[in-house]
């Protein structure tokens, strides 16, 4: 039923498909039973590249279920013959609703992925695509598509590597940076962030406005919470990496950020999932590195 073209049995079809897998979210069996049946996968594909907007939105939101957190999923879907094309067409042709969903099924098939992350970054046009989306005025679009930008760079250097050498990448994530929307500014620096930790990038970096435009704003910016302390604290590494060992003493951090730095090492040396905070508040952890 997956083949009727923008039909509604297709789009049913996946509804179904889609609550299937996230009742099963804690099987792995079952979800890779069913995304190792090829011709789903071609459905799948086959709705991806349909000219119906809601056909694609369901396909998306089918492999965001079938990827989530299930490395065997996010190889065999991504890997289909075809997926990726498709999802280059659907950033350049689809509306604001299906690059949504997209760049969400991006975002899944990269997260702790080092394969996928470089498969997306090296896929002709599809970065393009993303930055596009980046680059419109619809602010959850554009968290979901630097989201993509943000996995791909922290799961691997070959990708960030990629990523900043791809036209356009930096701006947007500068204009991110000093967006109105909080969710914006936090991807953006995170992305920036993980960039900064590939060695072959920071030279391309520092040739860059990312530290006057971005991160120092970034540190200066009023504000407070969990999420603005994160991204000082973030903006703070991100400045430290890029500064040259022999300029390092030049840096003075405010005490609050470094306290926050502490608390996210903690967290990563504890395997904790989310960052304490005196507030009795969580920062959620999604499909983002």
């Amino acid at each position: 039923m997956l083949f009727s073209d923008a039909s509604e049995i297709a789009v049913e079809g996946a509804r179904q498909l889609r609550t299937l897998s996230i009742q099963n979210r804690d099987n792995e069996n079952i979800r890779f039973r069913i995304a190792s049946c090829y011709e789903l996968r071609m459905g799948l594909v086959f709705m991806l590249s349909s000219n119906s907007d809601t056909a694609r939105y369901w396909s998306c939101h089918c492999i965001v279920a079938l990827s989530h957190k299930h490395k065997r999923n996010q190889l065999i879907l991504a890997n289909h013959p075809g997926v990726m094309h498709a999802f280059v067409k659907v950033l350049a042709c689809g509306t604001t609703m299906s690059k949504g969903a997209a760049c969400s099924a991006l975002v899944e098939s990269t997260f702790r992925n080092a394969d996928n992350a470089l498969l997306v970054a090296k896929t002709p046009g599809l970065l393009q695509g993303v930055v596009a989306v980046m680059q419109t005025n619809q602010g959850d679009v554009r968290d979901d598509a630097a989201g993509v930008l943000r996995n791909c760079s922290n799961y691997s250097y070959e990708a960030a590597e990629v990523i900043v050498r791809t036209p356009g990448v930096l701006t947007a994530l500068i204009d991110m940076c000093n967006g109105e929307l909080e969710s914006d500014r936090f991807t953006a620096m995170g992305t920036i962030q993980n960039l900064t930790r590939c060695s072959a990038v920071v030279p391309l970096l520092r040739q860059t406005r990312v530290v006057q435009d971005a991160l120092i704003p970034t540190m200066a910016a009023p504000g407070e919470g969990e999420d603005v302390d994160v991204m000082r604290a973030e903006s703070l590494m991100a400045l430290t990496n890029l500064t040259p060992d022999s300029d390092l003493d030049c840096l003075s951090p405010d005490p609050g950020i470094l306290a926050v730095l502490t608390q996210m090492l903690l967290c990563a040396v504890r395997g904790q999932v989310s960052l304490p905070h005196p507030a009795s508040k969580t920062i959620p952890m999604t499909g983002r590195g």
